[in-house]
C-alpha cells in the first residue's frame, strides 16, 4: 500500500523552517539584549558623569565616576547618607524639600551647588535626578563636576566687572550697583551720596618716577579707600586716577563729610615705593545726592564730576609731592 505523506512532510518542513526562523529571531533578539546591556554599562560606568541610586537619601549603588568625583574607593558610599557630600545640614535639607515633591509628581530635578570632596575641598556640581519608583521611594541622580567650568565662569565675570589693576569695581559694576542703591534708598526714603575723586599730582609721579610707580600709587589709593568707607558701600576706578565712592543708607542725619575727610586723609599720607622711595597725592572731590541732585545713575555721576572739577579749579595752589631720595635702612 503506497501513503501519499507530501502533506506531511511539507509541513514538517514549514514547521522546521519556522523553527529555523525563531531561532534566529531569538538570537538577534539575544544578541540585541547583549548589546543594549553593554551599552548600558558603559554608559552607567563612564568615567565623566556620577550616578547614584538612592533609597529615602541613603545610596543603593554608585558607578566609577561617582568614586572619582567625591575621592571615595569603590562601593565605599553604599549604605552611607547623601549628607556625607553635602557641605551642612541647611543644604541638605533645602535640597530635600525642594527636590522630593518634584521628583514625586514625575518631574526632574535639576541644581547647581558646590558639594564636598572626600578631602574636605569644595567640588561645584551639576545635579540632576529623578524618581524610579514611589513606592520604595528610590531615586537615581547624576552628579557632573562642573568646577573648572565655574572657576572659568568665575575669572570672566571678574573680568567684566573688575578693574584689572585694583581689584575694584569698574563702570559696569557701579552703574548696577547705583541702579540698585537708588531704588532701595527710593523704598525706604533714604539718601545714596556719589563721591567723584580725581588724584592731584598723578600725572608727575608718572612723568617722574615711571608708570611702576605710578600703579603702586593706584593700588595704595585703592586700598586706603577701600579702609575708609563701610562694607556696604562700594569704591570703583572709572580709569586712570578716577575714582569714584558709592555711599548707600544715607540718613540725612548720617555723618558723610565724616567718612569722606577720613578718607581725604588717607589718601594724603605718604605712599611708599618700590626702592625706598616715599610720594604722596591729594584728591579733589565732588559729592553729589540722590534723589536731590539727580534722579538717574548717569545723572548722579556726572552731577559728582561737576562738583569734582568746581573743586579742583577752586584750588589756587598746585599741590606739591615730596618725591625724595630712597630711604637708607638703618
Amino acid at each position: 500500500m503506497i501513503e501519499d505523506i507530501t502533506a506531511r512532510r511539507n509541513a514538517e518542513l514549514a514547521l522546521g523552517e519556522l523553527r529555523h526562523q525563531l531561532e534566529q529571531r531569538v538570537s538577534e533578539r539575544t544578541r540585541e539584549l547583549e548589546q543594549v546591556n553593554r551599552q548600558q554599562h558603559l554608559m552607567l560606568d563612564n568615567d565623566l558623569v556620577g550616578i547614584v541610586k538612592l533609597r529615602g537619601r541613603h545610596a543603593l549603588w554608585h558607578n566609577q565616576a561617582f568614586t572619582h568625583i567625591f575621592g571615595g574607593v569603590a562601593g565605599e558610599a553604599i549604605g552611607r547618607s547623601a549628607r556625607e557630600v553635602y557641605f551642612d545640614n541647611d543644604t541638605f535639607a533645602r535640597i530635600g524639600r525642594e527636590a522630593y515633591p518634584i521628583l514625586t509628581s514625575g518631574g526632574t530635578y535639576r541644581t547647581q551647588l558646590p558639594m564636598r570632596h572626600k578631602s574636605g575641598s569644595v567640588l561645584w556640581i551639576d545635579l540632576s535626578g529623578a524618581m524610579l519608583s514611589t513606592t520604595t521611594k528610590e531615586s537615581i541622580w547624576m552628579l557632573l563636576d562642573i568646577t573648572q567650568m565655574k572657576s572659568r565662569h568665575d575669572e570672566i565675570a571678574t573680568m567684566a566687572f573688575h578693574d584689572p589693576l585694583t581689584g575694584l569695581a569698574n563702570r559696569v559694576l557701579l552703574n548696577q550697583r547705583l541702579e540698585q542703591a537708588m531704588a532701595n534708598a527710593t523704598r525706604q526714603k533714604q539718601q545714596v551720596a556719589l563721591c567723584f575723586l580725581d588724584l592731584d599730582g598723578f600725572k608727575a609721579i608718572n612723568d617722574q618716577l615711571g608708570h611702576e610707580a605710578g600703579d603702586e600709587v593706584l593700588l595704595a589709593v585703592a586700598a586706603r579707600l577701600s579702609r575708609s568707607v563701610r562694607t556696604i558701600d562700594t569704591v570703583a576706578r572709572l580709569g586712570g586716577d578716577e575714582f569714584v565712592v558709592l555711599l548707600t543708607q544715607i540718613n540725612p542725619s548720617d555723618q558723610i563729610t565724616f567718612i569722606l575727610d577720613r578718607a581725604m586723609m588717607e589718601l594724603e599720607k605718604p605712599i611708599p615705593l618700590k626702592g625706598g622711595r616715599v610720594t604722596q597725592v591729594r584728591a579733589s572731590a565732588g559729592v553729589a545726592f540722590f534723589p536731590e541732585q539727580a534722579q538717574t545713575a548717569a545723572a548722579l555721576i556726572d552731577a559728582a564730576d561737576q562738583a569734582m572739577y568746581a573743586v579742583k579749579r577752586a584750588r589756587k595752589e598746585p599741590f606739591n609731592m615730596d618725591m625724595g631720595a630712597p630711604t637708607q635702612s638703618s
